[in-house]
């Protein structure tokens, strides 16, 4: 499974897109992909612009546990 993530790279904090598409500290709230390149199509879709300094998106594979997730 595969997760959107907006990181603050000055932080280092990491915020998954939950399904109601706003962010979340807790990534069993996180919105799942199966495949990568549909995560990476819907980041596209859905931010077509790069975020504001000191943020960046990215895709991260994570693994489903017991109704949530964990990063791999």
């Amino acid at each position: 499974m595969f997760a959107i993530c907006r990181v603050n790279s000055l932080t280092g904090a990491v915020k998954y897109l939950s399904e109601a598409c706003g962010w979340s500290f807790d990534l069993r709230k996180a919105f799942l992909f199966d495949c990568s390149f549909d995560a990476v199509d819907f980041l596209h879709w859905r931010f077509p612009s790069s975020p504001r300094a000191p943020f960046f998106y990215d895709v991260r594979e994570v693994r489903p546990v017991f109704g949530g997730a964990y990063e791999k």
